[in-house]
């Protein structure tokens, strides 16, 4: 029996749906393809987006900061960078430009390799010396010592005035107690030990008197009378007696004999004469005038019960007669004898008889005979031994010569300078550019392969000329050690046992620096003025270091992933479409069997029920 044409359109129908699965498969299968290219353009883009540089960051004069890349040269460049760097090994070799290599290969010492770089330099200092002037000083030293000489006169008349303040104190006291409380010391004549009643002088006055002492009393003869008088009022021997029956008169010159009566007026005792001028009547006369010198001692005797017989009221005669005066006080024997004396002249005129001067005498002659005798020897020894006790007076300060008039410093030196001024040069090696110079020494010390580094020395001078203080720098100079050079393996330049030369090709080669520093070959060194040498350090710890992003290549390889991704999109879009029509195309398809598959079903059932 043939196919129906419902039959046949169903196996072409399945035939388009095979290809269409093959069509869908395929364009899936160029999707994932398209997926698969777009991961590789990702991941290229982003092992762009991943790169990093080691850079190092750079300070401007105004404080502003710039990143540049990390390069050999740039390490070893003075101050492209904020600190000073040197890379080394892990084997800790330092790597070094050939250009530094040659330097240090062609000097022997520190201060060798300095000065080829140019560091050393001579500065001139200006000294300005100020000398003491000799002159100046030997005027000074003048001035000084006659100075101190006036100031030493003054200081002797200030110790005078104080010394002689202590003497006019001492000078008083000396006059109102010591002196004083001496003189109460004093012997007194009154005291009995020194009287004695032995003689009596009433008696050798009778008896030296002898004839004018007889005449005056039984003859009434007042010349007579004066005649005893004046020798008993001064008749010792030297005055008026020579002693031994001599007679001298030359002491009665009218000074010497002139005396003071108890009524204040004057009377000159003549020269003795008269009878009674026998040596042994002198002698006496003599002795009794000496006794009667002491006038305290010696007063007029009276009679128990008897009184003052004057008063200020009373005449000079009456004055003059009385054996007291007028204040109730005993003359002495004396001054009696002197108011006597002159009444016998003078008795009329003053109011007094005759008779009561001749009167008189019995009564003076009374007086002598009770007053007493004096022991003067020994009274005499007693005011010796109390003359010797007397206080010694102060002795007055011996006053220093006037200092005259203060020495002026102006005076020495006027016309004189002070000092001699000149000025001297002296010539100091220095370092004209001294953080300059610190790098280079640096880089010396890690070419010796030393840790410690010799740092520069600052002694300050001032320049006089400039009126500023100057810093010079110095060091200590150090030979280079012995060393020997090789070929290294792995850079295939020279290297000692301290540092490798750097190629010339990977100095500017910031690639160089990173993938070492990323590989870990080498490390980075910072100097530290701190601890004076180099310390490891990192890009991840330094401030002056700092891993960035690479974008020297970035851009094209976004340009490059963004036409890729475009391309893959307008790739997919198309296959996406084209699987949407597959998929439409397999839709209808689907439909139409289905339809066709229910046709030639129900034909069937059709036909087996016919023939059923």
């Amino acid at each position: 029996m043939g196919m129906s044409s419902s039959q046949a359109r169903l196996l072409s129908l399945t035939g388009r749906m095979h290809d269409i699965e093959y069509k869908a498969q395929k364009l899936e299968a160029q999707k994932l393809q398209m997926a698969n290219e777009s991961a590789f353009v990702y991941e290229k883009y982003a092992d762009a987006l991943n790169a990093t540089k080691s850079n190092a960051i750079i300070m401007g004069n105004d404080g502003s900061t710039t990143s540049t890349s990390l390069t050999a040269d740039k390490i070893y460049t003075y101050n492209t960078l904020q600190k000073q760097y040197t890379l080394k090994t892990q084997d800790d070799k330092t790597l070094i430009p050939e250009t530094i290599h040659d330097v240090y290969t062609n000097t022997n010492t520190l201060s060798e390799f300095l000065e080829h770089y140019g560091l050393y330099t001579d500065y001139t200092q200006t000294i300005h010396h100020k000398d003491p002037n000799p002159d100046y000083e030997n005027a000074v030293d003048r001035f000084d010592r006659d100075h101190d000489n006036w100031q030493d006169a003054v200081d002797a008349i200030d110790e005078y005035n104080r010394k002689l303040a202590e003497y006019n104190k001492k000078l008083e006291e000396w006059n109102n107690i010591l002196i004083p409380e001496w003189e109460t010391k004093k012997p007194d004549k009154n005291d009995p030990k020194y009287i004695s009643t032995t003689e009596n002088l009433g008696d050798k006055f009778e008896e030296a008197g002898d004839y004018c002492y007889d005449q005056a009393v039984n003859h009434n003869s007042t010349s007579c009378y004066k005649h005893v008088l004046q020798h008993i009022i001064d008749y010792t021997v030297g005055e008026g007696y020579n002693g031994a029956g001599g007679n001298n008169y030359s002491w009665y010159d009218g000074n010497n004999n002139r005396y003071e009566t108890s009524t204040e007026e004057f009377v000159t005792v003549a020269t003795p004469g008269g009878g009674c001028h026998n040596s042994t009547n002198n002698e006496i006369f003599s002795e009794v005038s000496t006794q009667i010198d002491d006038e305290e001692l010696y007063k007029v005797a009276i009679t128990e019960g008897e009184t003052c017989d004057v008063t200020e009221a009373s005449t000079d005669g009456e004055k003059l007669l009385s054996k007291w005066n007028p204040d109730g006080t005993l003359k002495s024997i004396k001054q009696w004898a002197i108011d006597l004396y002159f009444l016998c002249d003078k008795y009329s005129s003053k109011g007094i008889t005759k008779a009561q001067v001749i009167a008189s005498v019995t009564d003076f002659q009374e007086g002598l005979a009770g007053s007493m005798n004096f022991d003067l020897d020994r009274y005499n020894e007693d005011v010796a031994k109390w003359e010797g006790e007397k206080p010694p007076a102060p002795t007055p300060p011996t006053m220093p010569p006037a200092p005259g008039p203060e020495p002026e410093l102006d005076d020495y030196i006027a016309g004189i300078n002070e000092f001699n001024e000149y000025d001297t040069t002296t010539n100091h090696v220095t370092f004209a550019d001294k953080s300059l110079t610190q790098w280079y020494i640096n880089l010396w010390y890690k070419l010796e392969g030393l840790d410690d580094v010799q740092m520069i020395t600052e002694t300050i001078v001032h320049d006089d000329g400039t009126n500023q203080d100057v810093e010079i720098y110095s060091i200590v100079d150090r030979n280079k050690s012995n060393t020997t050079y090789s070929t290294n393996d792995w850079s295939g330049t020279l290297e000692n046992e301290n540092y490798i030369v750097i190629d010339d090709n990977y100095l500017s080669d910031a690639n160089w620096v990173h993938n070492l520093l990323e590989a870990g070959l080498i490390i980075i060194q910072a100097f530290s003025s701190i601890d004076e040498k180099f310390i490891d350090t990192s890009r991840a710890v330094d401030t002056g270091l700092e891993t960035v992003q690479d974008e020297t290549e970035l851009k094209k390889a976004e340009a490059e992933y963004e036409a890729s991704m475009r391309k893959i999109d307008a790739k997919d879009k198309r296959y996406d479409v084209e699987l949407a029509s597959l998929e439409n195309e397999r839709n209808a398809i689907n439909t139409e069997m289905d339809t066709l598959k229910t046709v030639i079903k129900d034909n069937v059932d059709r036909t087996f029920k016919l023939f059923g």
